[in-house]
């Protein structure tokens, strides 16, 4: 038995065999009615809340020079920002504002994250920077477990404030168009410019004081040093990507906490 999509009428009894019972195509009487027809979502009927896991830390892998997490955030041009609030929690992707210490976000005022950092004056920041994707034969030329990824990975506990006069928001707005827009080509921000006052009025700045923190330097720690420092010769040979960047990373750990190359 053929069975043409396009045609009117009950679908036959064999396609409606194939689907759970939420998501049984119904009759379509007119064409009409079958072109409005939505497709089923297949997550629907069994999403559940967000929950967020934290990441997992390892003695070996912790990175606990702040110096080295500062240099983190000032590479990393986005970040994530995790808020709870009576058991409901969102991330969101923001790019960051460091300066004097403190990091900077700007947000819509009706942001359901301002709402959870409101309640509860609190927030975490997360950045990451995936350095480099080791294969699995520069360990073993059999076994495929031994890939895996080199990666700098922070989280920031911060305590949240908040403003919302122009004349505060000015600056840090102005100092992110720099950091991220340097070559300029747009008007200067100003309240009294008619292109900027609606939407100053609709944003905050967020103010993150980093109250403590948690990182992970994952470079093959779990490896011997003379294998490791092979392995940085082989990320500058290959230059794929963030390679040397990974080398030079694989190096610095070694020196801080092995002893110089």
């Amino acid at each position: 038995m053929r069975w043409n999509p396009h045609s009117t009428g009950h679908k036959p009894p064999e396609i409606q065999s194939l689907l759970a019972p939420e998501f049984k195509i119904p009759n379509t009487p007119n064409k009409t009615s079958q072109q409005n027809l939505k497709p089923p979502n297949p997550f629907q009927s069994t999403m559940k809340p967000t929950i967020i896991p934290p990441m997992q830390f390892y003695k070996l892998y912790n990175q606990e020079n702040y110096s080295e997490v500062e240099n983190l955030i000032k590479f990393c041009t986005t970040c994530n920002l995790i808020t709870s609030d009576q058991n409901q929690i969102q991330t969101g992707l923001f790019n960051p504002i460091f300066t004097n210490g403190k990091l900077y976000l700007h947000l819509n005022k009706k942001d359901q994250q301002v709402t959870h950092m409101k309640n509860t004056n609190s927030a975490t920041m997360v950045f990451q920077d995936v350095l480099a994707q080791f294969p699995s034969y520069w360990a073993d030329e059999n076994y495929a477990g031994a890939a895996t990824t080199y990666y700098r990975y922070a989280e920031l506990n911060c305590k949240v404030s908040f403003f919302d006069d122009p004349n505060q928001q000015i600056p840090i707005l102005e100092s992110m168009m720099v950091d991220y827009q340097p070559e300029g080509k747009y008007q200067k921000i100003s309240y009294d410019n008619p292109i900027y006052t609606k939407k100053l009025d609709m944003i905050l700045i967020a103010d993150f004081e980093i109250i403590d923190f948690k990182a992970k330097w994952k470079l093959g720690q779990n490896r011997p040093v003379e294998f490791r420092k092979e392995i940085s010769e082989k990320f500058r040979a290959r230059n794929e990507g963030s390679d040397k960047r990974c080398a030079d990373e694989i190096e610095k750990w070694i020196g801080q906490h092995c002893g110089n190359l």
